[in-house]
């Protein structure tokens, strides 16, 4: 074998070298990013379920974010999807959806759980901007809601803080 084939040979190594170093170094990243931000996005995805009930006045869209285990928790999204003939054309934008800071989730945990101490496997705060129209003389109204989205047993939940 001629020494400009063993170079041929030797360069050929080196780059499949490089390319599952390099393939290595992305399913690495892939996977850091899918576990830091992967809860944000299947918070903000669980808030959409749960406004996409209130925007519907859709109690079973609602329920579908709604820990089913929970009575309070079922009560709770009920209040929130009452048909309102007064409101129409509700609309909703999710602004921001970051972790949940201590005080939201002894709050969530109080309030849905009846138990301040609840630890949540993670927990989320979501904000959505909301308006609707009134058919009343108030004409357009506008909100903020605070959807507390957490994760708990391996399912994703919903429901409207403050």
């Amino acid at each position: 074998m001629s020494s400009r084939s063993k170079d041929i040979k030797r360069k050929r190594m080196v780059m499949l070298q490089i390319i599952i170093i390099a393939a290595v170094i992305i399913a690495a990243a892939l996977l850091v990013a899918f576990f830091v931000f992967g809860g944000k996005h299947k918070a903000k995805k669980a808030a959409e379920t749960y406004m996409d009930g209130i925007a519907a006045q859709n109690l079973d869209t609602v329920l579908e974010v709604t820990d089913s285990d929970n009575d309070i928790c079922e009560a709770y999204a009920t209040a929130f999807t009452r048909d309102d003939e007064t409101i129409s054309d509700f609309k909703y934008e999710i602004s921001d959806c970051s972790k949940a800071s201590d005080e939201d989730v002894a709050q969530a945990g109080r309030v849905f759980y009846e138990d301040e101490e609840m630890e949540f496997d993670k927990a989320y705060l979501c904000i959505a901007d909301c308006s609707m129209e009134s058919t009343t003389s108030v004409g357009t109204v506008t909100a903020q809601y605070e959807i507390f989205c957490y994760k708990l047993d391996g399912s994703w939940y919903a429901l409207r803080l403050r």
